[in-house]
């Protein structure tokens, strides 16, 4: 069969190919098999096929008559002899239309995983696309957002972006498919109707072409956006740091020498990255999402400059060595503030010629609750993983001489079993290697220059009561292997992407 501006059979990645497709709207998602994918289509027609298909849908329970579409959809499926899974919300479910499709995408992934499917495939198409754009740029919408709807986002793919509505309702009435409209279609109360039905038609009167347009504008641009935000991943790579913790370290001077267009894609995705960790520490689901405006992002960058700056004052002054003293510092400037509390409640600041991104401190008095870490294996702490390892000493010396401070060894035994990570306490002390006494670790740590609120943080790596390594800084001296030793405990660091 054949969908009009649309082939047959569409690859949609290696061994996974589009079959057959005669539906078109808000209905049953459906499977591929073997392996293939799930697919939920949104439109103007409404039925789904696919050769060898099990379905899935949702009824989002937000209007009358949304339980008499939902049995439409188990009596076609019956008489297609497609198994169905069904879900609906008990009740109204608050938000609107944007939590309910917020719900509808949970369920679908919730579902492709249930059913082992690779891909949810969506029936958005050309008018949808065209809509989403005007209703983005009228909102404010950057780059990102006025590219509209991808064709492609992990497990979700929309195939059907580049076909015109009327081509695959021409479709559905040209093979005898029966369908259902959704009635808020035409509610003028949704600014995505009054756009369809009032804007639309009168871009169309100003060049027919007015909604391929649109989309094809939008297709060029998500290619734009792909190309810088992969530029701006691999500067974060290159850069770029996340600390024990969840801090991530960026170099100002790097930083504020880049054009605007990748500094902006870098800080958000970093910033999302810290936002997406203070999260966690809260037990909240969160997505990689920074809530920074344009605002927001020139005040990081006026932060970054004025770090960067002040490095390179400091730079000249050290190199003059004049014999003069040197002028009294000058007060801050109030253009150039240290530090600013953003979306989320990341704590951005500028220091040691770094501008950081700082998850705020947990409630109550300690960090994270304590981690079993077991040997070999490893344990997950904000702004990474640790892990534990048994290897000799000639491999330990050739890894920890590549990895740095992010990596210690030291004895095995019943003296380093069981190994717990956790953050410190105030009573903690150790005895840091090379030094000759013992020290507190949260003094230990100020001196290092971590902020009060990543002290709370900092994960320790800890036998009984005595702190084997202070992740990422310093081991105790007391945890070195003893001479002739021929296997010996590798502890390292290993951060997350910073974006």
């Amino acid at each position: 069969m054949r969908l009009a501006g649309m082939p047959a059979e569409r690859p949609l990645a290696a061994g996974v190919r589009l079959v057959h497709v005669s539906f078109v709207e808000r209905a049953a998602p459906c499977r591929l098999r073997p392996g293939a994918g799930l697919t939920s289509m949104t439109g103007r027609t409404k039925t789904c096929a696919f050769s060898g298909a099990i379905g899935s849908g949702h009824d989002h329970n937000l209007r009358p008559g949304s339980a008499a579409d939902a049995e439409w959809v188990r009596a076609l499926a019956r008489e297609w002899g497609v198994p169905l899974s069904w879900g609906r919300s008990r009740a109204a479910g608050g938000g609107g239309e944007a939590a309910a499709r917020r719900r509808r995408f949970r369920f679908l992934l919730r579902a492709a995983r249930r059913h082992g499917a690779d891909r949810v495939v969506l029936a958005h198409h050309q008018g949808d696309q065209a809509e989403t754009v005007l209703l983005r740029l009228v909102r404010g919408a950057g780059a990102r957002g006025a590219a509209g709807m991808p064709a492609r986002r992990g497990r979700i793919v929309r195939p059907l972006l580049d076909v015109p509505p009327e081509a695959i309702e021409a479709y559905a009435r040209g093979h005898g498919l029966s369908w259902r409209e959704d009635p808020t279609n035409r509610d003028p109360a949704f600014a995505r109707n009054r756009v369809r039905r009032r804007v639309i038609p009168e871009l169309e009167a100003v060049n027919a072409r007015a909604v391929p347009h649109l989309a094809g504008w939008a297709r060029r641009l998500a290619a734009d956006e792909r190309l810088l935000e992969a530029a701006a991943r691999r500067w974060l790579a290159e850069h770029a740091e996340v600390l024990p913790g969840g801090a991530a370290r960026l170099p100002a001077a790097a930083l504020a020498g880049l054009p605007w267009p990748l500094f902006a894609r870098a800080v958000d995705r970093a910033y999302g990255r810290a936002r997406a960790r203070a999260a966690r520490l809260r037990r909240r689901l969160a997505r990689p999402s920074s809530g920074l405006d344009e605002p927001w992002l020139r005040r990081l960058r006026a932060l970054a400059r004025a770090e960067a700056a002040r490095g390179e004052a400091a730079s000249e002054e050290a190199a003059s060595e004049e014999a003069a003293p040197p002028p009294a510092p000058a007060a801050p400037s109030p253009a150039a503030p240290r530090a600013a509390v953003g979306p989320g409640g990341v704590r951005v600041r500028r220091a040691s010629g770094a501008l950081w991104l700082e998850p705020p401190a947990p409630p109550g008095e300690r960090g994270p609750a304590p981690r079993p870490l077991p040997v070999p294996g490893e344990a997950p702490w904000p702004g990474g993983v640790l892990r534990a390892t048994e290897v000799t000493p000639e491999e330990a010396r050739r890894l920890a001489a590549a990895l740095g401070q992010r990596a210690a060894y030291g004895e095995v035994g019943d003296r380093t079993r069981p190994l717990v990570v956790r953050a410190p306490l105030p009573e903690d002390e150790f005895c840091p290697f090379g030094a000759g006494r013992a020290r507190r670790v949260l003094a230990f740590l100020k001196s290092a220059g971590v902020p009060a609120g990543g002290r709370r943080l900092w994960p320790l790596v800890v036998c009984g009561g005595r702190v084997l390594w202070v992740a990422g800084l310093r081991p105790a001296h007391d945890f070195q292997a003893p001479a002739g030793a021929t296997r010996v405990l590798f502890l390292e660091w290993r951060p997350d992407p910073p974006g």
